[in-house]
């Protein structure tokens, strides 16, 4: 139906798509004067720090630390080989073409030959491609070869024929997981965490998830040693009966994008991971049976929410706009976000340390070292750690330890009329001739506004600001600390990267630490006389304390798991809740029956049905999680805080289906760490039969029994019952399959399909 046009209102002659299609901003007069004034960081090399930010930013990877070595040395030799040549040969033939153009022709005068000359200049560059450096190692990442610095951005790759293999692999290799596209100085916080296996881990703001997705790398390599099941060119499968270890908990406030961080950590195929949904600033805690005060977390990220005007490169939007302001309201954000960050961080015991890291992507010191000294005046238990012999090829600048405040300028406005003045009773007998002087405001203001010049319309907003020294309003906290806090402080270990030392994007990182307490003597002996003389007392009466701490802890579980187990914040959102509550009974007696779990533990790996969680009384989908986890964070004895959107790994999805004995189907992602352990339903197969699979799942079409050429694979196909089963080959990958009434079905998409093809052919 068209659209009902008003009489009277003629159509708008101005374009409105003219306004998304204007062209960007490349400069800001109010970031060069704001930062020049911030000191020597900014003004000893401005030119090169204004030209880096304008130019476009590499295309960074780093190679999935949790790979098999065989599978990263396969990668380093394509980087180092193929790759390499090809992009050499491009360039030697890009010069070639250069140098084969014929030369302008030059005329008698010299004022045509001047105008000659400036036409191929100015045509020559526009025309001219330019040749793109081959990809470079990163000499500071650690280990040989495991981050790559391509040329240039990855969409200018695309638009070259010559690299399309090239660029169909790096994209193919990041869809796997085998590879990880991140920006070089994002990389920074998690290698000064320095995460080991045993530690929980909290990403405070994970989403989108590339520091988050690192974390996990870093977590899951100790405990995979032990595994031996591994899928093509993948990261190996960890065994359920792997030791309990430490565990990752990644929290986002915006609901959406947490299904970015469960698809990117998922890749991993790891179970020690949980993805919450909180405001940072108020994280609650996690309590359980082992911390019934709320558990401490070892390591802490608190990558905040900022400005981002480091992300020029990337992001030339910003310079548009881009405000001295924009610092200001995020300061309280990033400083409630770092104070709820050293509140959950575990007190440093003797041998072993508790290391909180906060990071931006911004230049602004109201974001940044501000926000530091906040921290500490907040929090004297914290203290800034010396980061300078991490990752010593890196060059680093120390943070500041003082710097300038503006605050935007206010534009005049005309005083109110005299009635605003007036008491309260006055108010109240001229509140109609106040409603007449609103409307004459208006149609001033109207005409006032159709009178400014173009000059005026034209101000550079960017710019209205001025240095104040005192503070307004209670904003103490932006100014720079005192000579007498600065010696304390230690901000200068802070560390800001600079584009253009490295070319890279613009980021700051502050490694802190949670100081290990030490009683004064005189504290000392007044706690043990008291401890002693309650010591007595404390006896007689700990069984009975016991015996009703846990009884009053256990009276909150409900009979039914699932009564109270909603999020009153987030609709839908359900409870995670054992496989081992009675309610669960009948479907765990399906999977076993049906798939061969634990029927014989003699010549499989028995299957921890404690540690197989599900969100909702029928279980769509059923999870494993690490033992670590499900003391930790999935015992909910006490009354429910946490809303978790993601547990460990989704092993079975519902797919109910008539005349199907088990409603519990198979899941293609995780078949690497279910199939060892089945002993029915398995079914191995040649690498023949395998490509047959592979091609009909390319083809988007079933199998039909006839088509198995072995005879053994045709029968033991045919004998199965309905359902859902997975085919595996020696020393390749397992794929999950539908057998229907007369042929298979392949349960993988086409795009994993055809890698998988690649790899066996």
């Amino acid at each position: 139906m068209p659209k009902r046009r008003h009489k009277g209102k003629k159509k708008s002659s101005s374009n409105k798509r003219g306004r998304w299609h204007a062209p960007l901003a490349t400069e800001s007069v109010g970031f060069r004067q704001y930062y020049q004034a911030q000191g020597n960081l900014f003004t000893d090399d401005w030119s090169l720090f204004e030209t880096t930010l304008h130019k476009p930013l590499p295309t960074v990877f780093r190679i999935n630390a949790a790979l098999p070595k065989a599978a990263s040395d396969r990668i380093k030799e394509k980087m180092k080989g193929d790759f390499y040549n090809v992009f050499v040969e491009q360039q030697q033939q890009q010069e070639q073409q250069q140098q084969s153009k014929p030369t302008p022709a030059t005329s008698a005068t010299s004022a045509t030959s001047t105008t000659a000359t400036t036409a191929t200049t100015a045509t020559t560059p526009a025309t001219a491609p330019i040749p793109i450096a081959p990809p470079i190692s990163l000499p500071w990442y650690p280990g040989t070869d495991n981050c790559w610095q391509l040329g240039a951005h990855l969409k200018v790759i695309r638009k070259t024929p010559a690299f399309r293999q090239f660029h169909q692999f790096i994209v193919q290799s990041n869809d796997e997981g085998i590879i990880s596209r991140q920006e070089a100085v994002s990389m920074i916080p998690a290698f000064l965490l320095g995460v080991q296996p045993h530690h929980r881990v909290l990403d405070m703001c994970a989403a989108p998830g590339s520091k988050t997705l690192q974390l996990a790398e870093m977590l899951c390599v100790g405990n995979r040693s032990s595994s031996k099941t591994t899928t093509a060119d993948t990261a190996p499968a960890p065994a359920p009966t792997a030791p309990p270890g430490g565990f990752l908990v990644a929290n986002d406030n915006n609901f959406k994008r947490t299904f970015t961080l469960i698809n990117r950590i998922a890749m991993l195929q790891i179970p020690a991971f949980l993805v919450i949904n909180h405001d940072a600033q108020m994280l609650p805690g996690i309590k359980s049976q082992r911390n019934k005060y709320g558990m401490k977390f070892d390591r802490i990220l608190c990558d905040v929410p900022c400005s981002g005007d480091g992300t020029l490169r990337k992001a030339p939007d910003l310079w548009g706009r881009w405000r001295v302001t924009l610092g200001h309201g995020l300061h309280r954000i990033q400083t409630r976000i770092a104070l709820r960050g050293c509140d959950l961080l575990e007190e440093s015991k003797d041998g072993s340390s508790s290391y909180m890291v906060y990071s931006t992507c911004s230049f602004n010191p109201i974001e940044n070292e501000a926000v530091v000294a906040e921290i500490l005046r907040k929090r004297p238990e914290m203290e800034l750690v010396d980061a300078s012999s991490i990752l010593p090829h890196l060059i680093r600048r120390p943070g500041l330890s003082t710097w300038k405040v503006a605050f935007q300028l206010n534009q005049p406005r005309r005083k109110k009329n005299s009635y605003t003045d007036t008491s309260s009773s006055e108010k109240l007998d001229t509140t109609k001739e106040a409603k007449v002087d609103e409307k004459v405001d208006e149609k001033v203001d109207e005409k006032v506004d159709e009178g400014n010049t173009e000059e005026d319309k034209k101000i550079d907003m960017s710019t209205q600001f001025q240095f104040m020294e005192q503070s307004r309003n209670g904003d103490e906290s932006l100014f720079p600390p005192t000579k007498e806090e600065v010696k304390t402080m230690h901000l200068d270990r802070c560390l800001r990267f600079m584009p253009q030392d490295q070319d890279t994007g613009g980021f700051f990182v502050a490694l802190l630490r949670k100081k290990i307490k030490q009683l004064e003597p005189e504290q000392e002996t007044t706690t043990t006389t008291s401890s002693s003389s309650s010591s007595s007392s404390s006896s007689s009466s700990s069984s009975s304390s016991s015996l009703s701490s846990s009884a009053k802890a256990y009276q909150c579980v409900p009979e039914d798991p699932y009564q109270h187990g909603f999020s009153p914040r987030v609709r839908g959102l359900g409870q995670y809740v054992s496989l081992q509550a009675p309610c669960h009974t009948e479907i765990w007696n399906s999977l076993q029956f049906f798939y061969g779990l634990d029927a014989n533990a003699t010549t499989c790996p028995q299957f921890p049905r404690s540690q197989l969680y599900t969100q909702s009384s029928t279980a769509t989908t059923i999870n494993w999680v690490t033992a670590g986890i499900a003391t930790n964070v999935l015992d909910f004895t006490f009354p429910r805080k946490v809303d978790i959107v993601r547990a460990g790994l989704s092993l079975f999805v519902l797919k109910d289906r008539p005349g199907v004995a088990c409603k519990h189907a198979l899941i293609q992602q995780t078949i690497g760490i279910v199939h060892p352990h089945m002993t029915k339903r398995k079914l191995s197969i040649t690498k023949q039969e395998m490509i047959l699979l592979l091609k009909a799942g390319v083809e988007a079409r079933r199998v039909l029994f006839d088509e198995f050429t072995i005879a053994a694979t045709r029968e033991y196909v045919e004998a199965l019952d309905r359902g859902s089963m997975c085919f595996v080959v020696e020393q390749g990958p397992a794929i999950v399959g539908w057998k229907g009434n007369k042929d298979v079905g392949i349960v993988v998409n086409k795009k994993a399909c055809q890698y998988l093809l690649n790899k066996l052919q």
